[in-house]
């Protein structure tokens, strides 16, 4: 009697999973659906075909709105968790926008001109993710997100504008933490 072979072969089958579709991982992305992508964000093909869609999308940026910053930021995280980047690779990127952050909240209420302070450090941060990515190349595709943002905040170095870009960068660092980024 050999009828368990078959009943095996129908068992491996009930107990495959199939990827998720680039269209169902985008989709959940879109609607923001970031509790079910904790299942996605081991499939590194979903995650470099949802950034692949969206890699052209940065020199946009301020077209942009929540919805779709939280989305992006969302996905670049994504993406760099499966790059394996460490929020310790970007450390002085962050402390950077930090420090431009805390400046810029102190001096809102002073009318005072900070385009000047704004252009130096979008350049040092441009500078520094060149170099990071130069470094360590898997924090090439981090650099390539982040570079026309920045581009654009040397161009429009405004305190609406460093605070968009900085809102960003936070949502990128928290989502990696969330799709289990290491320090």
């Amino acid at each position: 009697m050999s009828y368990g072979g078959n009943r095996n072969v129908g068992d491996k089958n009930r107990h495959q999973h199939t990827a998720p579709s680039e269209e169902e991982v985008f989709r959940k992305f879109d609607n923001l659906q970031f509790w079910e992508l904790q299942s996605v964000i081991k499939n590194n093909e979903a995650i470099n075909r949802a950034y692949w869609k969206i890699r052209d999308r940065f020199s946009k940026f301020p077209e942009w709105d929540e919805k779709e910053m939280l989305r992006n930021a969302a996905i670049v995280a994504a993406k760099a968790v499966v790059d394996k980047i460490h929020t310790t690779q970007v450390r002085k990127i962050i402390e950077m926008a930090k420090d431009v952050h805390v400046k810029v909240s102190i001096i809102q209420e002073e009318k005072a001109d900070l385009s000047n302070e704004i252009q130096a450090n979008a350049r040092k941060m441009m500078m520094l993710l060149a170099y990071t990515a130069g470094k360590n190349p898997n924090v090439s595709s981090l650099a390539n997100s982040l570079q026309p943002i920045l581009a654009w905040l040397l161009e429009n170095p405004s305190k609406e504008n460093f605070n968009r870009v900085y809102e960003f960068f936070e949502a990128i660092i928290s989502y990696h933490r969330y799709f289990g980024g290491k320090e």
